[in-house]
């Protein structure tokens, strides 16, 4: 029986009657697993399911496994054994154990609620301060092109079909104790105070070397006053051509990803617990209004693959063809 009006809605009641059913469907299963029909899957999906659900049994501090991260491209990913800790929903193919599941299902939204059943396992009713762990290189991959929010165009191929897929079949994750929350932790403080500070100047050109090596390590400061203050890290994931339609896989309002090959940070100033390790004498990168505009138009710009670098335009000017006319905004070509 159908619940919801509403496509979001009515995804989520499925979800939610799976969900529920598993439960005494497989009444001695303490873990499942929730695929949906048109992932790839890598040849270590389940491999890396039996060994993250180790460490989902270990800590208390965690609620899911997910087999995909929206920051997993090519140029921002190397390392198959690598996993993170995120602040986020889990996405295309992820686990939870059965007391997680039994703890989701009385908070659930209503069938009247049109809300995406992920941004909903996100909010902190459900995370309840607890974390997701994400790899490094994906272990699925998207491969659909058309659904409720799918349409074919560049945004999917760049957001989704652009991403990494793991096709090692044999892959030893990392030790679980560097995953534990405290040790995690620790090892966050002295990555961002072993990093190189990274000015981003008003044209959003990213000073970093062309070519990268694992034990080189970056940061960049930017603006998030609180939690939905996204626009700063959105610039910056569209100068550095990864996701850029929200702040998501954060943890404590920080990006970790690996850049062409280095280690690169992004921390949220004043909110992430990390903004603190910023050097008195670095400025923090600010977007402002009309860089929104920017975002929106090249999200809907036919000509798709592009790389913004732009000036900061005069703040009275609210017109996007008009800053467009008058080249206040200069778009490159991608750079490979």
């Amino acid at each position: 029986r159908p619940e919801g009006v509403k496509i979001s809605a009515h995804i989520s009641r499925t979800l939610r009657f799976g969900l529920y059913h598993v439960l005494h469907l497989y009444p001695k299963a303490s873990k499942f697993i929730v695929l949906e029909d048109d992932l790839i899957l890598s040849p270590d999906f389940y491999r890396f399911m039996l060994q993250t659900g180790t460490f989902l049994e270990m800590d208390s501090s965690l609620y899911c496994v997910s087999a995909f991260n929206y920051l997993s491209y090519p140029h921002t990913a190397m390392d198959a054994t690598q996993l993170y800790r995120v602040q986020t929903h889990p996405a295309y193919g992820w686990m939870t154990t059965r007391d997680i599941i039994k703890e989701l299902l009385p908070k659930w939204l209503s069938s009247t609620r049109a809300t995406d059943w992920d941004y909903m396992m996100g909010s902190g009713v459900f995370r309840n301060g607890r974390d997701c762990l994400v790899p490094d290189i994906n272990r699925s991959y998207h491969g659909g092109v058309m659904g409720t929010h799918f349409t074919p165009s560049f945004s999917t191929e760049r957001d989704y079909l652009a991403k990494t897929y793991n096709t090692i079949p044999d892959v030893q994750l990392m030790d679980h104790r560097q995953l534990m929350q405290e040790t995690y932790e620790q090892d966050m403080v002295l990555l961002i105070k072993r990093a190189k500070p990274i000015e981003v100047n008003d044209t959003l050109e990213i000073d970093l070397p062309e070519t990268h090596k694992e034990e080189q390590f970056y940061v960049i400061f930017v603006q998030k006053e609180h939690s939905t203050d996204e626009l700063s890290f959105r610039i910056i994931g569209l100068v550095l051509d990864i996701w850029h339609k929200d702040g998501r896989e954060t943890y404590h309002h920080t990006w970790r990803l690996h850049y062409h090959g280095a280690t690169l940070l992004i921390v949220g100033v004043p909110l992430s617990k990390y903004a603190s390790l910023m050097p008195a004498e670095y400025s923090v990168f600010r977007a402002i209004p009309e860089d929104e505009m920017v975002l929106n138009y090249l999200e809907f710009a036919k000509n798709g693959k592009t790389k913004v670098y732009f000036h900061h335009p005069d703040q009275k000017n609210k017109n996007m063809t008009e800053l467009l006319m008058k080249k206040k905004y200069k778009i490159a070509s991608d750079i490979k």
